[in-house]
């Protein structure tokens, strides 16, 4: 399999990417396989502090995983256009689907590489698609700055009810342009989930009831609608008949289960395809159950094709 490069992308080797927080664990790359950025891309590239649009890890990889069935293609890019940088896994086969996931607060898309991994067998058909947050300040953290998709006050209902609305649009709005890209790559839509943990499901959850596109699912784990006020004025059609699945652990001490019980109400009472699924005493994690819940939703939602 031979690497398929873009305008928008630039590699590093992997000991160049200790700031970016991604582990390889023992996998041995190749060094022809990398293109280290030149010397002036170092420079363009090189983050800025004062402004979001470079942030402090905007590095760019390819790793190939030789494995004993096949090779698989990793990516991390940066796309400039839309400010987030993505972990893509290549569909091992034709890709028919995509599946999106968006990671919480203070996370990052190498925290969910696992899925891909863990899920590429059962779906060699799917590329995945996992978006970093940018870079802001959170208020509720005392004004540090990490990965968020909004800003927040605080973790009590109410706080979050009132989190940022324009963040939210914006990261929205950057997600659903992610997604249009899948659409002009030739992915049919109704062959896309949209799926994430935390912020990421609030967002996945927005994307969903916003977006012209008709997904063939949408995934919140641990998460919540935001700007729920609007939610009726500002909900499309487009998603009317696609399923919303919801997990939720009952002692989530991040995203209170209540809010993920709201959410499966108001989704209802829009007439959206909801099914809630909770889990007794759980905390705020993606548990192995959950994904397991996940690879059972996207055989139904994204069979084989």
């Amino acid at each position: 399999m031979h690497p398929r490069f873009f305008t928008d992308q630039a590699f590093l080797h992997p000991s160049m990417l200790t700031a970016s927080g991604i582990s390889f664990g023992s996998t041995d790359l190749p060094d022809k396989h990398v293109i280290p950025l030149t010397g002036k891309q170092q420079e363009e590239m090189a983050p800025r502090q004062d402004d979001e649009k470079y942030p402090s890890d905007a590095f760019f990889f390819l790793e190939l995983e030789t494995t004993k069935r096949d090779e698989h293609v990793f990516f991390y890019f940066l796309n400039m256009t839309m400010a987030l940088t993505s972990l893509v896994v290549a569909a091992q086969t034709t890709q028919t689907a995509t599946v999106f996931w968006l990671h919480g607060r203070n996370n990052s898309s190498a925290g969910f590489a696992y899925l891909p991994q863990e899920l590429g067998d059962l779906f060699p058909y799917v590329k995945w698609v996992l978006p970093d947050a940018p870079f802001r300040n959170v208020t509720f953290a005392g004004g540090e700055r990490m990965r968020a998709w909004f800003d927040i006050t605080g973790l009590d209902d109410e706080s979050l009810r009132n989190a940022n609305q324009q963040d939210m649009l914006d990261s929205v709005d950057a997600v659903n342009r992610l997604v249009g890209q899948e659409v002009n790559n030739g992915i049919r839509s109704d062959r896309i989930v949209i799926g994430g943990f935390s912020q990421g499901a609030a967002i996945s959850l927005l994307t969903g009831l916003r977006s012209e596109h008709r997904l063939a699912g949408v995934v919140s784990y641990s998460g919540f609608l935001g700007m729920e006020n609007k939610t009726r004025e500002t909900a499309s059609e487009a998603n009317r008949k696609t399923p919303f699945l919801l997990a939720h652990g009952t002692q989530d001490q991040s995203i209170s289960y209540r809010m993920g019980q709201a959410a499966a109400r108001k989704l209802k009472s829009l007439h959206y395809q909801v099914n809630l699924v909770t889990y007794p005493n759980q905390t705020h994690i993606v548990s192995d159950e959950e994904v397991e819940l996940l690879a059972r939703f996207l055989k139904k939602a994204i069979p084989f094709k």
